[in-house]
């Protein structure tokens, strides 16, 4: 009976415990932090990228400010994709930076 115990116990201790799976840490590119500005269709971009890992994205008419709109959020990097999860809306795509030039969203952004 005592080996039946012993077996059981030594079972539940190997097999009954789960490794807890790691969260992997955030990833951020310093090479995205700053302002950065964008034209696209008549409309002007605004877009902070933190170092806290949040960031602001403002649109407008370019020529009379109309339809402004605005959303913030945090931000991270998956891969080659830059993600902004905000609070009214999210975006992911691809995006490549060099130098003061960032290409994201199928626009052209300048820092």
């Amino acid at each position: 009976m005592k080996n039946i115990l012993s077996i059981l116990l030594v079972s539940v201790l190997l097999f009954g415990c789960s490794k807890e799976e790691e969260i992997q840490p955030t990833v951020l590119n310093t090479d995205l932090y700053g302002n950065w500005e964008s034209s696209y269709n008549g409309y002007c971009y605004a877009m902070t990228i933190s170092s806290n890992g949040q960031f602001v994205y403002q649109s407008e008419g370019c020529s009379d400010g109309s339809d402004f709109t605005s959303n913030s959020g945090q931000w991270w990097v998956e891969e080659t994709h830059l993600v902004l999860s905000g609070y009214s809306w999210g975006l992911t795509d691809d995006f490549s930076v060099s130098g003061n030039s960032l290409e994201f969203d199928g626009q052209s952004w300048v820092k």
